[in-house]
């Protein structure tokens, strides 16, 4: 290293020094957990919220619900500074991270950041809200309306009966086995879609979606599928019916296994509309660039 480099390296720290900052390059990690069970009875309406950390909810046949809080951080004083705020007012559930004050410490290099994880255990037939900052979220087997955010985090969501709403700035979305209404938007990430579906809104800034709706989905209201950039595959079962709104800034739409009514194309096939079964409510497609083909499972 040079002179010149050495000289700025050491004026660097000698100036966070004069600010009142605090340098630490270790790159241990500490991790610390921490149980909390609340008793419940009947329908459970669960409320969590972590400022960074991943989100876990899996069910359990069990009355009650159990968070374990896992804390981690460089240096004991960091994970410390990690406050959990938890409440229960008969069957409302809230427990909640809070974000550390920043008090002029600075991370560089290998120093782990503070962050906390939440792997919760709740009865089955239980409504979630799922907040995090900065991490990804995962729920299985909930029989229940299901609220989930996150800035920046995949959503992984299976065998679940009962309303969806997702939201994440940066993230894939992945639901497998789902039943019921869904509304999810990603800002950046590919989204798959299986289930029992009564609608359908979803919308990903970038990637592609596919969507396939079993037996017994039906266009209860409106569907509205949109990318800006990236294919649309939608596959349906035979008995569906809708009005097929399908448009390509740049590609082909294609349908297969379908007699449409009234179909109109233009002379590209970059838009297609028409009577899919017995119609009903509008199937809505759009994608800034790539193909979309509507089939028939």
């Amino acid at each position: 290293m040079s002179q010149g480099r050495i000289r700025l390296s050491s004026c660097v720290l000698a100036g966070l020094a004069l600010a009142g900052c605090s340098v630490n390059l270790s790159a241990e990690k500490l991790v610390r957990r921490e149980e909390q069970r609340f008793t419940v009875s009947g329908r459970p309406e669960i409320l969590l919220k972590t400022f960074d950390g991943a989100i876990r909810v899996e069910s359990w046949d069990r009355p009650e619900v159990l968070v374990t809080i896992e804390r981690q951080a460089g240096d004991e004083h960091s994970l410390k500074s990690i406050e959990v705020k938890s409440d229960q007012a008969g069957n409302r559930i809230s427990v909640e991270v809070l974000k550390p004050e920043q008090k002029g410490s600075v991370d560089i290099g290998m120093h782990v950041g503070r962050s906390a994880a939440l792997i919760v255990s709740v009865p089955r037939d239980a409504d979630v809200s799922a907040r995090s900052g900065d991490g990804a979220v995962t729920i299985e087997n909930i029989a229940g309306r299901l609220d989930v955010n996150t800035g920046d985090g995949a959503v992984s969501v299976r065998r679940s009966v009962g309303d969806l709403v997702v939201h994440t700035g940066d993230g894939a979305v992945a639901l497998e086995d789902v039943r019921g209404q869904v509304e999810l938007n990603t800002g950046d990430g590919a989204v798959k879609i299986d289930g029992v579906l009564q609608r359908v809104k979803a919308r990903t800034g970038d990637g592609a979606i596919v969507v396939r709706a079993s037996d017994g989905s039906a266009a209860a209201a409106d569907w509205d599928l949109e990318t800006g950039d990236g294919g649309v595959t939608v596959g349906l079962p035979a008995a569906f019916g809708a009005e097929l709104d399908a448009r390509s800034n740049d590609g082909r739409v294609t349908v297969n296994g379908f007699d449409m009514i009234g179909a109109t194309r233009d002379d590209e096939n970059r838009e297609v509309k028409g009577r899919i079964g017995s119609g009903g409510s509008r199937l809505t497609i759009r994608t800034g660039d790539g193909g979309i083909t509507v089939a028939r499972n």
